[in-house]
């Protein structure tokens, strides 16, 4: 299995594409998760974060740390969906390391961090996308097996995360939230 992931990378790194670098990175990455070595996977999001660098800067604004996701021009707009797909790795991982963990909550908040993050790149993009709406669900499955304290904590971050980064008419992941509350209580 190793060797045609390999055989992907190289046949990617030909081409000089800086989305199809970071595509091979985050498969890569999304392989290690579904086998469980998530520190191998955690540097294969490395290497994809370090590929789309400079292209995220644009999202950034400098001055006030926000995502400035209504000024992306539309020629830029493509490198939101790896962007996203990056986040919803490490949403996956830290929530996975949560699992593993129970008492160490700063994964849970790590997790609901960048699932948010995730529903905003990928809701701009698309918000009709599969990816997008694979996440969440995706989200809504993982806060209903919460438990009552769990749930506050991963919703409350979420809207820190949102008022930190400018994020909070993504509120998809808000309605979704309430729904797997709803429906578990």
């Amino acid at each position: 299995m190793s060797g045609g992931l390999n055989f992907c990378s190289k046949e990617y790194e030909k081409e000089k594409s800086v989305l199809n670098m970071a595509t091979v990175s985050g498969r890569l990455a999304q392989f290690y998760i579904n086998i469980g070595d998530l520190d191998k996977a955690e540097q294969e999001l490395k290497k994809m974060e370090e590929i789309l660098k400079d292209e995220m800067q644009f999202l950034v604004s400098a001055k006030e740390k926000k995502i400035q996701l209504h000024e992306v021009e539309v020629k830029r707009q493509e490198i939101l969906y790896p962007v996203g797909k990056m986040e919803h790795r490490k949403a996956k991982i830290n929530y996975r390391r949560y699992e593993l963990k129970r008492s160490e909550k700063k994964y849970l908040i790590e997790s609901a961090k960048h699932y948010t993050l995730s529903c905003a790149y990928m809701g701009y993009f698309s918000d009709d996308a599969f990816a997008t709406k694979k996440v969440l669900k995706e989200v809504t499955s993982i806060v209903s097996q919460l438990s009552a304290e769990e749930r506050k904590d991963f919703k409350n971050q979420v809207k820190k995360t949102q008022s930190e980064y400018g994020l909070e008419y993504f509120s998809e992941i808000n309605k979704r939230i309430e729904d797997a509350e709803i429906l578990s209580e």
